[in-house]
């Protein structure tokens, strides 16, 4: 299921906060970034990234913001 945060975006809503443990992933891009054949958000590859940076760090609250968008080029 595709889900969209409050600002239109396939992506977690924007913290209004960051701690010394949050990890901010940035991902910019068009149909691939947003996700075009992912069937749900978590398989997009800004998640899949975050999820394999959780892996690694696991001491940091690693989270992928997706601002793709389809369309665009």
């Amino acid at each position: 299921v595709v889900r969209n945060n409050r600002d239109g975006f396939r992506s977690h809503d924007l913290p209004t906060e960051k701690s010394t443990e949050d990890y901010f992933i940035i991902a910019l891009g068009e149909s691939t970034t947003w996700g075009a054949i992912a069937p749900t958000n978590a398989e997009t590859w800004p998640e899949r990234l975050a999820a394999k940076l959780q892996e690694r760090y696991p001491t940091r609250r690693v989270r992928a913001f997706n601002f793709g968008v389809q369309n665009a080029n």
